[in-house]
């Protein structure tokens, strides 16, 4: 939310110094504050897991998504405005990310151990806003708005424990698994651009096509411990990728002011 409340703070400095400069006449390019609803899917290029157990205690979803957003846009001058745009993120699947652990502990121990697993993973659905600024080219009926924005990902790397007691012996052993970060907030870029068709004053069809991308930086200690001799191993998890999605949506833009 710091974060957040920062790009919030970064877009307001931008409103208050630019609303000083002079606004330009012209016939096309009178349109001042849009507001656009869309929908559409949101594509994963790149995908930060590893194929390892740790994957199921990520709580951020690399699986393709139809999602709705909205965003508001203010025109300062003839071509330059900023927008405001917020996108609604399913982050997590618990259900999904808990089967697939608790399979793997069945898979990896049930032969050879008693085994009891646990991890807080849990539902995340939230909005994620993002801040820019818009470039705008415009005829009578048609429009071009490239785009460039910032926004921060923030998601949960969460911990696990398995307890494990040998079939047939009284050894006990635990597998704890813990990231060196648990709150993850990833500053991430997304370029975009828009484009459609004015059917009238007040509404216009838009399609939209956006890239966000992040780099992930953290990493999972895997540690195996012997409950009777106290003796342990540590394996390192690594996630450092560059992470891509696609966010293609189709939307209705309205004009809720023109310039006088």
């Amino acid at each position: 939310m710091k974060n957040v409340t920062i790009l919030i703070c970064f877009l307001f400095i931008v409103v208050f110094n630019n609303n000083t400069y002079s606004q330009e006449e012209s016939s096309t390019y009178n349109s001042k504050w849009q507001l656009k609803i869309a929908a559409g899917p949101n594509i994963p290029l790149t995908t930060m897991k590893q194929h390892r157990e740790t994957d199921n205690f990520i709580e951020f979803s690399s699986k393709p998504q139809t999602v709705p957003s909205v965003s508001l846009t203010y025109f300062f001058s003839k071509k330059w405005g900023i927008e405001a745009h917020f996108k609604i993120n399913y982050f997590n699947n618990k259900k999904e990310q808990s089967d697939n652990f608790q399979n793997y502990v069945k898979t990896q121990y049930q032969e050879d151990y008693y085994h009891n697993a646990f991890s807080p993973v849990s539902n995340i659905i939230e909005p994620l806003p993002s801040f820019g600024i818009v470039y705008r080219e415009e005829t009578d009926k048609l429009y071009f708005y490239p785009k460039i924005s910032i926004t921060v990902t923030s998601f949960y790397a969460n911990w696990a424990d398995i307890e494990l007691k040998e079939i047939g012996t009284n050894n006990e052993y635990t597998v704890d698994y813990w990231s060196d970060r648990r709150a993850k907030d990833n500053f991430t870029i997304i370029p975009s651009v828009s484009t459609g068709y004015k059917f009238s004053d007040r509404f216009w069809l838009d399609l939209s096509i956006a890239v966000p991308f992040f780099r992930t930086n953290f990493s999972y200690d895997k540690r195996f411990t012997n409950l009777y001799t106290q003796q342990n191993t540590v394996e390192q998890i690594e996630y450092k990728e560059n992470i891509f999605e696609m966010y293609v949506s189709l939307g209705l833009i309205y004009t809720l002011s023109k310039k006088k």
